[in-house]
């Protein structure tokens, strides 16, 4: 493509509707945190099933339902689009 000077606002960036900027994986500045907190909040979730018997049914029910929004919301931030 040929080098064309144009001062800012002279041209119209056409793109599908919907399309939106994605940096491939690799890039240094893409973030990765929606993934990695999902894959903590799931440890966590993990964690709290195989120690049932060593916690009560209130932190059970308070700690699944904490770590349990935080995973599906770090999951939606994840994989939107």
């Amino acid at each position: 493509m040929p080098d064309i000077d144009l001062e800012p606002g002279d041209y119209i960036e056409r793109k599908p509707k919907g399309w939106r900027w994605r940096l491939p994986w690799s890039h240094p500045d893409d973030t990765k945190l929606p993934m990695v907190m999902f894959f903590v909040a799931a440890a966590f979730l993990v964690g709290i099933f195989l120690n049932l018997g060593e916690m009560s049914q209130f932190a059970v029910f308070i700690g699944t339902l904490v770590f349990g929004a935080g995973a599906g919301g770090m999951f939606m931030l994840w994989f939107r689009d």
